[in-house]
């Protein structure tokens, strides 16, 4: 019982009742039959997984992270040389929870083929014998998963004012940011900028049958950052994508699109005015975003700040309503683990899952 309740500790209490029964039916599986797996589909992610609870459990996944000092192994970046793809390897082994293991990848070209420009997949694996327990198709996941982080960062960072969000970018994850920031704050108007003014339209139409909120698309990406309290930028540029000096007093800039060392979209005069600066992850001072300003010598790592020490009180989050706010996501596997065992936990619980025989 011993990997039941430490793997409760990570997730929460309340976690407590079904994840006994979901470790329960996994151990079944996997001594008496070995090789027998669970597969998770996008479309059973999306009938188990809901925003709300996903926020809750990145939360307490960064409480957790920055009270045990936890260290995570060091992402893997994989470029094959003939294209403009990329692909990021994590995992994590968190007390003695499922191994998970999770590879995501980033075709920007994809656009061109008609094909999602990112796609990612986890596995969980049995810590004791490393034998397979899960695959999970993880698109819906990893969008739930990164905004629901990001919805750490405008419950703890933004304004409580704040009205307009403005989203550069109309992708998957440009929805459930827009998910996620519905969830913690009470906002009345969406601002869109896409390259792809198509997207953008089609984007807003859907925000307002969904949510009956009001959504427009920005004619330019100044118009949108001069107007919105909160902007997000969600995108696959490798430049910045607006100019800081059109930043707003008070504004909060979430920034989550790029994850390679030479990949920015915030200009070093974002970086300059915000009051201060917010990870999810310290390997986001590896991220162009940041990477570029602190070789400059412009800010200085002492002055970054972990989302989780906000949370738990150890560093400030916004202190007035004038300050510029800068929030630089990318990720990792701490929250992966979060959002992925809760997927298993309500899969398994609902039964939307397929079991099949790596044997067979």
């Amino acid at each position: 019982m011993m990997w039941v309740f430490e793997c409760v500790y990570f997730l929460g209490n309340d976690a407590h009742t079904v994840f006994c029964f979901t470790i329960q039916k996994v151990f079944w599986i996997v001594i008496n039959k070995k090789s027998m797996v669970y597969i998770i589909t996008e479309k059973h992610v999306y009938s188990v997984l809901s925003m709300q609870h996903s926020i809750d459990a990145v939360e307490k996944a960064a409480v957790n992270f920055v009270k045990s000092k936890r260290k995570v192994p060091k992402r893997i970046l994989l470029r094959p040389q003939e294209n403009q793809g990329s692909f990021l390897i994590s995992g994590a082994h968190i007390e003695s929870c499922p191994t998970l293991v999770k590879i995501a990848s980033s075709y920007p070209d994809n656009k061109k083929l008609g094909l999602p420009t990112v796609g990612s997949i986890v596995l969980l694996f049995d810590p004791k014998t490393g034998s397979p327990i899960a695959i999970i198709s993880a698109n819906r996941l990893t969008a739930i998963k990164t905004g629901a982080v990001s919805a750490l960062s405008f419950k703890y960072l933004a304004r409580r004012d704040s009205k307009t969000i403005g989203i550069i970018g109309s992708g998957v994850e440009a929805w459930s940011h827009l998910e996620a920031a519905l969830c913690t704050l009470n906002l009345k108007k969406c601002l869109v900028f896409s390259l792809n003014l198509k997207r953008a339209k089609t984007f807003c139409e859907k925000v307002e049958q969904t949510f009956k909120l009001e959504s427009d698309v920005a004619q330019t990406v100044t118009e949108l950052v001069k107007e919105a309290d909160i902007v997000v930028t969600a995108t696959t540029s490798q430049k910045p994508v607006f100019n800081g000096n059109d930043l707003r007093e008070g504004t909060h800039v979430c920034a989550i699109g790029s994850f390679t060392p030479d990949a920015s979209e915030l200009d070093v005069t974002t970086i300059k005015k915000a009051s201060a600066i917010y990870v999810d992850n310290w390997e986001a001072t590896k991220v162009g975003d940041l990477r570029i300003p602190l070789e400059r010598k412009i800010i200085s790592k002492n002055s970054i700040i972990h989302i989780g020490e906000v949370i738990t009180a150890k560093k400030q989050g916004r202190i007035d309503d004038k300050q510029i706010t800068v929030f630089k996501s990318v990720g990792g596997a701490p929250y992966d683990v979060a959002v992925a065992n809760l997927v298993f936990v309500n899969a398994l619980e609902k039964n939307q899952y397929t079991l099949i025989d790596l044997n067979g």
